[in-house]
């Protein structure tokens, strides 16, 4: 009888023990989903942050690249002056106003034009290469969370797996727990 009472007490200590693990993996496969949901979520944030930083950084791209097209512009626009002021002046001279000079008159006004966008450009450019950092900065922590994404799927999947191996070791432990209880009972009766 002590045998099969040492054997019946073995057994529900395995069976408390299978059901514990169970317990414990029903509490990672929570924690893990709990993760999942967050990860997710922040995939998809980053996906969103990602495609606007990357349309900023392309309209930014098409400005700074029409920089030439602009100097270009006012490079004609001071050249049209200059033709213009030699034109005026020819028209004066025949006159008796003072002639002035219109290159004189607006050379003020054309560097301050080009200073001002020099300085936009330059500023572009600055949040240009802000906007490329930002975007592999965001790539990376995009990258990092799909990562993490895979290591949370493989925890669920091994906590799963784990708790099929204590539901097998549950019930084994059951039948035998219950088979030395019947053989206690049998040997006391």
């Amino acid at each position: 009888m002590a045998d099969n009472e040492y054997w019946y007490k073995y057994y529900r200590t395995k069976y408390n023990d299978s059901c514990t693990e169970i317990n414990n993996c029903d509490s990672r496969i929570y924690n893990l989903k709990n993760q999942r949901k967050q990860t997710v979520n922040r995939i998809n944030q980053l996906k969103t942050d990602i495609k606007n930083t990357k349309k900023a950084f392309d309209d930014i791209t098409a400005v700074v690249k029409s920089e030439e097209s602009l100097n270009n512009k006012l490079a004609v626009v001071t050249n049209k002056t200059s033709l213009a002021s030699v034109n005026f002046s020819g028209m004066v001279s025949s006159s008796d106003v003072k002639s002035k000079s219109l290159t004189d008159v607006y050379s003020d006004e054309t560097t301050k034009t080009k200073n001002t966008l020099n300085n936009v450009l330059t500023k572009l450019k600055t949040r240009k290469n802000n906007l490329s950092t930002k975007l592999s900065n965001l790539q990376s922590d995009f990258n990092r969370a799909n990562s993490d994404l895979q290591n949370i799927d493989s925890g669920i999947t091994k906590a799963n797996s784990d708790m099929s191996y204590w539901k097998q070791q549950k019930t084994s432990n059951y039948y035998n727990m219950e088979d030395y209880r019947r053989k206690m009972l049998k040997d006391a009766g």
